[in-house]
């Protein structure tokens, strides 16, 4: 099997194989290993490289001086560059897996033995970039050449090992558009409650990955089917038991593979998620969970409460989401897209990302409660109409938009006053 995509193109070669060159010339093994490899062979470009190599963790350190010690007990280190870094790691034999995660000892080894310790075939690969020769003892070149996911050795032994490896399984399959061999597949049934005891930040950064998959439809459902989805996010069981699942896998699938910002490709999954009768506060613990930050719930949040708004007998209120909606150029066109089944989304990646900034507000908080405003409902709702009314251009400038609220305030508004 011949590469399909030729290292030297890539920016960050030139770095790479001076490191394999500089440990090469002092005796050392040093060869390119699993996803840069595997992706290669396939004619994608590899996102970042990993090398594996027969020196110790000490000798790559004194090697390579910047080289920065992320987990030496595991023979790790990674040396940085200028926007982006470059793992190295010893060959290594496991000991016994004691928490599902990781392995209580590891001895520095060969590379056959490192390729017997890693999760699937296709991963364990390695390239020797001095004699450009790919070293394959577990059979991975054949499973890549038949679109086969596979694990290195017994399925059981892989996923006791680690648990996230079950859900990788389905990922890679969705990523790569890969079948999953059938025992390999069937240990993913049987063993899927295992996925409880992994964190819910190493899910959420998997999910993820789901959700940038090429075949992220096929992935999903697979997920579900297995048991895996509910068993990694009980939150989301009556969410995938809707009828809005189907939905949500339409629309997911038609987006770009791995272009959308991450906040966007959550907002997709979870858009039709108050329209199974939850609350804004039910998602708001469901984002709590997968452990997201306060900047993207917040995002979150707001699309899908647009979206159900104006899908939902609110009048006026509506009318103003859609004003708001339309300075989200995205999610703009996803509401086309599901009302009108137009293209799904625009091919510039200029409007695939969350704006970075709303404009300045020219009626604040503090500009209310100068006004004599007083904290609660009122504010929050006079807060709102004025940035609403400010991105539909009734105001031509801040003057203008303070002088609307004063006249409220002299009018002793109530919420129903306000239009």
């Amino acid at each position: 099997m011949v590469f399909k995509y030729n290292f030297k193109q890539h920016s960050q070669w030139s770095q790479v194989s001076n490191i394999c060159e500089r440990l090469s010339q002092k005796g050392f093994l040093a060869y390119l290993a699993g996803g840069c490899v595997r992706d290669a062979l396939l004619g994608v470009v590899p996102k970042d490289f990993d090398i594996a190599t027969s020196a110790t963790p000490e000798e790559v350190g004194q090697l390579f001086p910047g080289a920065v010690d992320v987990g030496k007990s595991f023979g790790v280190m990674v040396i940085p560059f200028d926007g982006f870094q470059v793992e190295v790691a010893s060959f290594r034999k496991d000991g016994l897996y004691i928490d599902g995660r990781r392995p209580e000892t590891v001895e520095f080894s060969s590379p056959e033995e490192d390729a017997h310790r890693r999760d699937f075939t296709v991963n364990a690969l390695f390239y020797d970039p001095q004699t450009q020769k790919i070293h394959d003892f577990v059979g991975g070149l054949r499973d890549l050449e038949e679109g086969y996911l596979k694990t290195v050795g017994s399925p059981q032994q892989r996923f006791q090992e680690d648990h996230l490896r079950l859900m990788r399984a389905i990922r890679f399959s969705a990523q790569l558009g890969f079948q999953i061999e059938e025992a390999t597949l069937k240990k993913v049934f049987e063993m899927h409650d295992l996925i409880q005891t992994v964190s819910k930040e190493r899910i959420k950064d998997e999910f993820l990955k789901f959700l940038k998959s090429k075949y992220k439809k096929q992935g999903l459902e697979l997920l579900k089917s297995s048991g895996l989805l509910s068993s990694a996010l009980p939150d989301l069981e009556s969410y995938i038991g809707s009828g809005f699942w189907e939905k949500t896998l339409d629309l997911l699938q038609g987006s770009p593979e791995g272009e959308l910002d991450e906040d966007v490709l959550w907002s997709l999954f979870f858009l039709f998620y108050n329209f199974q009768g939850s609350h804004r506060r039910t998602l708001r613990d469901t984002l709590k969970t997968l452990k997201l930050s306060n900047k993207s719930m917040g995002h979150i949040l707001d699309w899908t409460t647009a979206f159900w708004f104006l899908h939902s007998p609110k009048g006026r209120e509506g009318e103003k989401r859609l004003r708001w909606l339309n300075h989200h150029q995205v999610l703009a066109r996803l509401i086309q897209t599901y009302e009108l089944g137009v293209e799904p989304f625009p091919k510039s990646k200029e409007v695939l990302t969350w704006p970075t900034s709303m404009p300045e507000r020219w009626v604040s908080a503090e500009n209310l409660l100068a006004l004599g405003f007083s904290q609660g409902p009122e504010l929050g709702e006079v807060l709102e109409e004025a940035l609403l009314s400010q991105l539909e251009g009734r105001f031509k400038d801040q003057k203008e938009a303070l002088d609307w609220a004063r006249s409220l305030k002299n009018f002793s508004p109530t919420s129903g006053n306000i239009h």
